[in-house]
């Protein structure tokens, strides 16, 4: 116990209360009425159905980002003639395969398919959504070039009815509103909480909070959201375990804030000899069985470097026999494979005995018989080029 009091230490540990803020449990308490329910329906149509799509066809002529005015002239007049020609009477497809500049639906007539929101350039989008079904737009420039449009169909979106997804909207309503009251109370928390730095009471009877209580913890053993860097930082800082202040606002993740205080706190300390006896007598057979192994095998590998057979000198040990051992082999300890490849080579009929202390004061013995030396030629190519 002397020698090893360090084993022995109590790390410096605290006990801690604190105020958790979530953001899902403030959403279950907010207030919910049919009205702002609806309203949050109405303003939130497509998360209950099927968005409208529209079907449309384009020629496009390129045109460079930063073309002169010159060039776009030219395109627009271009985009212009093709649109009297179509409103002559002209087929659309065809001018499109003969004159688009997309190669993507050029050969399609410049059908560009069905296609909701979100999805095209900004500017080809709202042309598209602004015309009527059948309809032909202005010249229409976006980051590829100057477009023709022509809306060829509509298909129209489907929502559910309120009652069906009543509960869908009152869940996304609640975590909506959860959301805006959690940052609300949060910088509620944290005024109230540094207005009274001795005490959480003040802001836990405000909020309606809980406050809430850890047991012992050090730097090490914290669990759950105790053990998050912010919290352990706070905790053990000369504001917070020194001064007795409660902390400032600590945001756990997006969702999460806490204050906390010390409730209590412990020195580091070290251990009596009568609290870790059963530990230390454990160590010391651990250490003397492993003295002893090491005694006996060393014993044993002079009898196997005097001439004896490994059978024999095994007695009640298993012995394994492995052939073509690697670097790599995993069918072995690790400090057993290293001794076995720092170990010299068996001397003509002569093999090389050794020995390899193990974890947990095993030892095991060892004989090489022979040895192959590696070759490039037989090296994986892949290892080889690495």
């Amino acid at each position: 116990y002397d020698a090893n009091q360090a084993d022995y230490r109590t790390p410096e540990q605290v006990k801690l209360e604190y105020l958790l803020l979530n953001a899902e449990a403030v959403g279950k308490t907010a207030e919910v009425n049919e009205d702002a329910l609806r309203e949050f329906y109405d303003n939130h149509q497509e998360n209950y159905g099927v968005p409208e799509e529209r079907q449309a066809s384009h020629i496009l002529v390129t045109l460079d980002e930063d073309a002169d005015e010159a060039a776009v002239a030219m395109a627009e007049a271009k985009i212009l003639d093709l649109k009297m020609r179509i409103e002559q009477g002209e087929d659309f497809a065809e001018l499109a395969k003969a004159n688009s500049q997309d190669p993507g639906s050029a050969e399609n007539g410049g059908d560009l398919g069905y296609f909701g929101k979100g999805i095209m350039d900004p500017a080809f989008e709202e042309a598209v959504f602004a015309l009527q079904e059948g309809g032909l737009s202005a010249p229409v420039r976006s980051a590829f070039g100057l477009h023709l449009i022509k809306l060829t169909a509509i298909k129209p979106g489907t929502v559910k009815a309120f009652d069906e997804v009543r509960s869908e909207v009152e869940m996304a309503y609640r975590q909506t509103e959860g959301e805006r009251l959690y940052f609300e109370q949060a910088e509620k928390l944290a005024d109230l909480s540094y207005e009274d730095p001795s005490s959480l009471e003040p802001a836990a009877g405000e909020l309606q909070l809980e406050i809430q209580h850890s047991d012992w913890i050090d730097r090490t053993s914290a669990q759950g959201l105790l053990r998050s860097p912010k919290v352990l930082a706070a905790a053990f800082s000369e504001d917070v375990l020194v001064e007795r202040h409660n902390s400032e606002l600590l945001e756990l993740d997006q969702t999460q804030s806490m204050v906390l205080r010390v409730a209590d706190h412990q020195e580091a300390s070290f251990k009596s000899v009568e609290e870790v006896k059963e530990d230390v007598i454990v160590k010391l057979k651990q250490q003397k069985a492993a003295e002893q192994a090491k005694v006996e095998a060393e014993q044993r590998l002079a009898r196997l470097q005097d001439g004896a057979a490994m059978a024999d000198v095994a007695d009640k040990y298993a012995v394994k026999k492995e052939d073509a051992v690697k670097r790599s082999a995993a069918s072995m300890p690790l400090p057993l494979l290293r001794q076995i490849f720092s170990s010299p080579r068996p001397q003509a009929d002569k093999p090389y005995y050794g020995m390899a202390e193990l974890p947990q004061g095993n030892v095991a013995l060892f004989g090489i018989y022979e040895v192959q030396d590696g070759s490039l030629e037989t090296m994986d190519e892949t290892l080889l080029a690495q």
